[in-house]
């Protein structure tokens, strides 16, 4: 496979804000390569290392709920499961109310305004 025919995102900065970097995905897009950041700024390049790490930690809850990761600095904050995207958010929020913010919230469906009540 070349590198042309992977998907590479424009990322703000390196792991430090005065550096550049690259990340590649494969194509077909795969792992957390498929999801869709639907807000917010461009991410930094650690940013998608936490992005990473919080696919991994979702892929591990059960798939019979809703499962939502909150993740920063390469650290689970909270990870639960619910019956929708604002009781799995409850439940991971509880574990650490306060690292999360400015960290990566990864989620297995889609948020609705419900969560938008917590940021």
């Amino acid at each position: 496979m070349r590198l042309e025919e992977g998907f590479v995102p424009d990322l703000r900065y390196g792991e430090n804000p005065h550096q550049s970097a690259r990340v590649h995905f494969t194509w077909p897009r795969e792992g957390f390569g498929i999801v869709d950041i639907l807000g917010g700024k461009a991410l930094s390049y650690n940013n998608y290392l936490d992005a990473t790490a919080a696919w991994d930690v979702l892929m591990d809850l059960p798939a019979t709920e809703t499962g939502l990761v909150l993740l920063k600095h390469g650290n689970p904050c909270g990870a639960g499961i619910g019956q929708n995207p604002l009781e799995a958010f409850e439940n991971a929020f509880r574990a650490d109310t306060v690292s999360p913010y400015g960290g990566i919230l990864a989620c297995s469906s889609e948020i609705d305004r419900n969560i938008s009540s917590f940021t």
